[in-house]
């Protein structure tokens, strides 16, 4: 009886043993298959760029969920943002609002500047100066912009994930695409200041100085990979949604200029690279190319029009794009554009200072009012960055939000410029009074900036012309902030005096010689003035050069104090829109 009941039981457990097997099987077979993975791919293009939004757009409206992105140029830009956690509407006001000419350039506002800078708009001499080595090597910047007010706008945008530096640890893992300029070989850039990654993916040569990561200089990445396709296979995509946005190229019949071939040659770069990746897309992949129409890479004030062609392409593939849709919409929002953003004004424990010059650090903080223990202000900031840039002692002025023991602090990065701190130059001035009397003037100017730890400078000019003449001169602050300063100059200079009859003709001509000395001390005040008192001591001669000699020619030899109040807050030397401008002068002349 007891083996009976034993063989029934062992049978009972084995049946439902089998049983359970059996329905894990089951459960086993209809699991849901893992989902296949999606890359973004969007490639350069300048203000067509502008298009990756309207096409981002649709992704989102049809939950189409975005696992990696990786982009080239614009696209980096505009991927870049995405990935940070701003939405499509955000990135679209941020890229129709900006102000993209005066991005594109390295000028402050004036009303920044130094007293000192602006008082050198008085000189007739080209901004644009050329350095010099100590061995006499000319020496250029490599590139005509430096990117100093675009990686400000960069960083000020990117400041809420400021402190992730692992661009997989973004909303969306993310990827900017560069170029070696040496080697020629595509960068990845995975890592780092997301800022700076994308200020390197732009840089288009020689528009914009190459960036300097990991001992490479980096330009855009359109020389390499415009459409970083395999990119984002690398960083696992199953499936690619490829954006292009580049040029094409021109026809036959639309090469009439020199501009033409130019431009046909870029595009022949960037075109043979984005052709070899669009042959690596299956037919599981999908590329979306919007016809742009009149919008060209430089067309900034259309980029607001690009976005509803991007969206508008991508709607032609509706159907296909639901296919990769996910069912559940908060599963597919959670992929797209949601981020657990960093405060987006951090509150500042320390601050650190990368100066890369002979000047000392106490020059560049002495010019920073961020205060320790408050929440960073980005306005102030840029500000403050703004003046020390306005030195124009380096190439660029950034910074980066930091932690170290637990703590966030903020580090200023200066750069020394390359081409400097010699420089040269050359100016031309002419007029005429169209009545037959015209005069020139031939300027040139070698200065030495930087010259001690307190950003003293050397300047020796001289000039040929209607007013020849040369002096020498050391402008030395007496403190970090530059408030005081000692300012010696030698002088030597020609004047050409005409006296006229009661006609309004010229009767006769003098040449007014005139050296000496002058030695001033002084305090700028801001930006917008300056006090001095100054001594000088000078001697000059009066000869007749042509005409009739109506007064004795003769020798003089002054000495005489002054004391001068100057205002300058012009937003522009020669054609100002607001601000003011003069000085006043009370001076006393003493034989001895």
């Amino acid at each position: 009886m007891k083996s009976n009941i034993s063989k029934n039981s062992l049978a009972i457990i084995s049946s439902l043993l089998l049983f359970f097997i059996f329905q894990c099987s089951i459960g086993l077979a209809v699991e849901k298959p893992e989902r296949l993975k999606i890359g973004l791919v969007l490639s350069g293009g300048g203000a067509r760029g502008a298009a990756h939004i309207g096409v981002i757009k649709v992704l989102e409206e049809l939950n189409v969920p975005i696992d990696y992105i990786a982009g080239t140029s614009m696209g980096s830009i505009v991927g870049g943002l995405y990935a940070s956690g701003m939405s499509t509407d955000e990135i679209q006001k941020v890229l129709t609002s900006i102000d993209w000419s005066e991005a594109f350039k390295d000028t402050i506002p004036r009303e920044d500047r130094s007293f000192r800078r602006k008082k050198d708009d008085e000189l007739y001499l080209i901004k644009s100066k050329p350095g010099l080595s100590d061995s006499g090597q000319v020496k250029l910047p490599i590139g005509l912009l430096e990117g100093q007010e675009i990686g400000l706008i960069f960083k000020r945008l990117t400041l809420p994930v400021a402190g992730i530096t692992n661009f997989d640890n973004l909303t969306i893992p993310y990827r900017a695409v560069a170029s070696d300029i040496v080697t020629g070989k595509t960068v990845v850039i995975g890592s780092g200041d997301l800022a700076l990654a994308m200020r390197a993916s732009m840089s288009i040569p020689p528009i914009f100085s190459p960036v300097e990561i990991d001992n490479k200089l980096l330009v855009d990445g359109g020389v390499s990979n415009n459409l970083p396709i395999d990119v984002v296979r690398n960083m696992g995509a199953d499936i690619v949604i490829a954006v292009d946005i580049s040029t094409p190229l021109l026809t036959r019949k639309e090469i009439t200029s020199s501009i033409d071939i130019t431009n046909q040659l870029t595009g022949l770069l960037t075109r043979n690279n984005t052709e070899a990746q669009i042959k690596t897309l299956t037919n599981d992949d999908l590329l979306i190319i919007p016809d742009m129409g009149k919008i060209t890479t430089a067309s900034f004030d259309l980029a607001s029009d690009a976005v509803p062609i991007g969206a508008a392409a991508a709607m032609v593939y509706k159907d296909t794009l639901t296919k990769y849709s996910l069912a559940d919409s908060d599963q597919a929002s959670a992929t797209i554009g949601q981020v657990k953003k960093l405060n987006p004004a951090p509150v500042i424990s320390f601050i650190e200072v990368n100066n890369q010059s002979q000047i000392s650090d106490k020059v560049l903080l002495a010019r920073l009012a961020i205060e320790v223990g408050k929440p960073l202000d980005t306005n102030q900031l840029q500000k403050d960055i703004d003046k020390i840039f306005g030195l124009e002692l380096f190439e660029n002025v950034g910074y980066e939000i930091m932690e170290k023991d637990g703590e966030t602090g903020l580090r200023l990065n200066a750069k020394e410029r390359s081409w400097g701190p010699n420089y040269l130059q050359v100016g031309l001035a002419i007029s005429d009074n169209l009545d037959g009397g015209n005069s020139f003037n031939l300027g040139f100017a070698y200065t030495r900036t930087g010259i001690n730890r307190l950003a003293g400078e050397w300047r020796t000019a001289f000039q040929i012309g209607e007013s020849p003449g040369i002096f020498t001169e050391l402008y030395q602050p007496l403190d970090y902030g530059s408030r005081y300063f000692i300012h010696p100059r030698l002088l030597y200079a020609e004047k050409n005096i005409n006296l006229y009859d009661n006609g309004g003709n010229v009767a006769s001509q003098y040449l007014l010689s005139e050296y000496g000395l002058d030695i001033a001390v002084g305090r700028e005040i801001s930006t917008w003035g300056e006090l001095r008192f100054g001594i000088s001591r000078l001697a000059g001669d009066v000869e007749l050069s042509g005409g009739q000699d109506s007064i004795t020619e003769s020798s003089y030899d002054k000495g005489e104090w002054y004391l001068k109040f100057s205002l300058d807050s012009l937003n522009n030397r020669y054609f100002p829109l607001e601000g003011s401008l003069g000085s006043i002068k009370y001076l006393s002349s003493h034989e001895e």
